[in-house]
């Protein structure tokens, strides 16, 4: 019945004014009486016993909120495989004028298409600053589509902030094997992991020879995660601090987060590659002792960035999260040399 009633309503186009006194053209649904009076005979040969008057007024009513219901045929076989598309739809049909809720929609059904043909059009402008949360939960669920459409809208020296690339080593599942990595090198009287502690994890697997950038700068091997993330270690009722490990934030784990065995003496990882790349440039390190030599850089940027190179920090984040088609857009996206990692 109101599929009946939805398709054979006309709209009448009224001339008005939004909220911000700009003119606009309203569209007004309107069901001739005909089409009522069809309707009325339909409810009656239907429900026999029921009020027609009051269920056809219900429908009516319903169908003057044509904006708010999708038609959607359950009969045909086509689109029976589409039909997760078409709730998609109706949701972002109610959300029309929100085109960042529709946005986090689309990217909580992984829907890239929905987002290219329906959301980043050219009549809609987007603030850069809005895409970055939305960047940073696709990064965390390896939604690669996502990321490489939202890095065209961002600048990623402006997203990759030390800030943000903490909370991506913070939030790593506690089933993925870089979770027991870093674990076993935090700091136990920190609430958090530091870039610090990432660098040491590196160099733990690739060798003592290769001093990792979180250890050598001292913009990153001194900073405290734990003021910028703004946590603080757990204490018991004593007041003492608890000292098992990282309190990651949980957040849904993304597809490739598979649960992964650690044998009991140690967890090996092929270096082969790693190994190749790097340059004899990087300051050589004793086993007890790590030296940090000051930054340089080839080239230095027109701004002020947290890091000079944002794409290298991701690629170097996606290989430790074993996200392989990640890190090699990040590779792409970097125009600095492996070796000079």
């Amino acid at each position: 019945m109101l599929a009946y009633a939805y398709k054979n309503t006309e709209e009448e186009e009224i001339a008005t004014v939004d909220s911000k006194g700009k003119s606009m053209i309203e569209k007004i649904p309107r069901i001739p009486d005909d089409i009522k009076k069809k309707l009325k005979a339909k409810v009656e040969a239907e429900w026999p016993n029921k009020d027609a008057d009051e269920l056809t007024q219900t429908i009516i009513h319903c169908v003057m909120r044509r904006h708010l219901i999708v038609i959607f045929s359950l009969d045909d076989k086509n689109t029976m495989k589409d039909i997760d598309i078409a709730i998609l739809h109706a949701i972002m049909k109610a959300n029309k004028n929100d085109a960042m809720n529709q946005l986090k929609l689309a990217l909580a059904w992984n829907r890239i298409d929905v987002v290219r043909e329906e959301i980043f059009t050219e009549d809609k402008s987007w603030d850069s600053k809005e895409l970055e949360d939305i960047l940073l939960t696709a990064l965390m669920q390896n939604k690669i589509d996502f990321v490489e459409l939202l890095m065209d809208y961002i600048h990623l020296g402006n997203f990759v902030t030390k800030k943000r690339l903490l909370e991506l080593y913070n939030e790593v599942p506690s089933n993925h094997l870089l979770y027991r990595i870093l674990l076993a090198q935090k700091d136990k009287d920190k609430a958090t992991v530091s870039l610090a502690t990432v660098g040491e994890a590196i160099q733990n697997l690739v060798g003592d020879f290769f001093n990792p950038l979180y250890l050598r700068d001292a913009r990153y091997n001194a900073l405290d995660s734990d003021i910028i993330l703004a946590r603080r270690p757990k204490t018991t009722r004593g007041g003492r601090r608890l000292k098992r490990g990282m309190t990651f934030i949980r957040r849904e784990e993304s597809s490739d987060s598979e649960t992964e065995e650690v044998p009991t003496d140690t967890a090996v990882i092929s270096t082969n590659d790693v190994g190749s790349a790097i340059n004899s440039k990087f300051v050589s390190t004793s086993k007890n002792k790590t030296q940090v030599a000051p930054h340089t850089s080839s080239r230095k940027p027109k701004r002020v960035y947290d890091f000079d190179w944002p794409a290298r920090e991701l690629f170097i984040w996606a290989v430790l999260m074993r996200r392989s088609e990640l890190a090699l857009l990040f590779l792409r996206e970097e125009k600095v040399r492996v070796t000079q990692f």
